[in-house]
């Protein structure tokens, strides 16, 4: 390359040279350049995946219940039912949930933010362990990857706790390749353009931020009539039964749903508490009410299904919008109901949440948990 860059320079008079030297270099530069843009803007904000080793880790992590306010227990249910649990397994476990609380960042009991209406950012961030599996390729890629801050006993603890239950879940991993089937159907949903710049207003409403990219991971659940999903640093976890229709399956609107969790927990943590301040000034039911699903479980409803819907499909909302059941806790579901027209309206004009806006929130709130107390209440205008 150098020698017929100097061939074509020696056409040249010798004080060009260096210009035309330093102007070359420039375009190589910007092509340069353009090329690594190029690359940024082809990779989508939501990749949408599924990996052995997150589905191994999920579905042993469950079962073993090491953290009951966690795990569901209807892994642990369907495994002794179905293959059966030995005092060896329980010792095991035993063993395992050391070792998990020893890695798990956060609880959120003790949180300085405990009293807020919103997740913390570590309470989003925290399962070291579990996000390992969760981007690993392969179950030797997840040991590697341990050893940044485990030792190598407890990693050799790690590969005698699956190989000791491998056998056993060996027909749930055959069963779990239909999972691709969600995969192949949502994908052109969540690597929709418009999707992302729905997600950016949504992020300035709330002046907050999101990272640079997730991946989204569809994983094995014993229940075919129920689904789950939870964030996770830049996963989010779908637990689903692989032998159900995929109309059936959690899809882009419960993914919607956990990156607005996500969303909110990067407010700052001074917003967060001015913003719950509020709230409670009116609202009575903390401490009745399970404290995220006071505020952030509705507005993760609001925004990440409601509006979501409504605006990329809105034939299905147009459909279900009377009929659908939003959220599986009654509270949930009727504010959520409640206050999308309010958000909506607020989301469209392009503003910012306020202390305005969170006192009318706080009402309508309020209004909702005085009826569900004392349904026969008169109302004094």
């Amino acid at each position: 390359m150098r020698r017929y860059i100097d061939t074509f320079l020696n056409h040249f008079n010798p004080r060009y040279r260096l210009f035309l030297l330093c102007a070359i270099a420039l375009a190589l530069f910007v092509s340069l350049m353009n090329s690594f843009a190029l690359k940024k803007d082809d990779a989508p904000f939501i990749k949408i995946v599924y990996r052995e080793p997150a589905n191994i880790f999920n579905l042993m992590d469950n079962v073993s219940l090491w953290y009951k306010d966690f795990c569901k227990k209807e892994y642990n249910t369907y495994w002794k039912e179905k293959i059966g649990l030995t005092q060896k397994d329980q010792d095991i476990f035993r063993k395992y949930k050391k070792l998990r609380q020893k890695y798990y960042g956060h609880d959120a009991k003790k949180s300085k933010d405990s009293e807020v209406l919103f997740t913390s950012i570590e309470g989003l961030g925290s399962d070291h362990i579990g996000q390992v599996f969760y981007g690993a390729e392969t179950m030797e890629e997840a040991y590697s990857k341990l050893s940044n801050f485990m030792t190598e006993n407890e990693i050799k603890f790690l590969r005698e706790f699956y190989a000791h239950f491998e056998k056993r879940y060996a027909s749930i991993l055959e069963e779990s390749k239909k999972l691709v089937v969600p995969i192949k159907a949502f994908t052109s949903h969540l690597n929709d353009k418009k999707l992302d710049e729905y997600l950016r207003k949504i992020t300035h409403f709330f002046n907050a931020s999101l990272g640079k990219q997730y991946t989204v991971l569809y994983t094995w659940f014993p229940l075919k009539d129920e689904s789950s999903a939870f964030p996770e640093g830049e996963f989010v976890v779908m637990q689903c039964a692989p032998d159900i229709s995929v109309d059936r399956m959690p899809g882009p609107d419960i993914v919607l749903y956990s990156l607005i969790h996500n969303i909110l927990a990067h407010q700052s943590l001074e917003q967060k508490q001015h913003l719950s301040e509020v709230f409670l000034k009116k609202f009575k039911g903390l401490g009745k009410i399970e404290r995220l699903k006071i505020m952030q479980e509705p507005l993760a409803v609001v925004f990440g299904q409601i509006l979501y819907l409504k605006k990329f499909n809105p034939v299905l909302y147009q459909n279900q919008k009377y009929y659908m059941n939003w959220y599986n806790h009654v509270w949930v579901n009727v504010l959520a109901k409640l206050l999308a027209p309010l958000l909506e309206e607020a989301y469209d004009k392009g503003e910012i949440i306020s202390s305005t806006l969170v006192e009318t929130m706080s009402d309508i709130a309020e209004e909702l948990y005085k009826i569900s107390v004392n349904p026969n209440q008169r109302v004094v205008s």
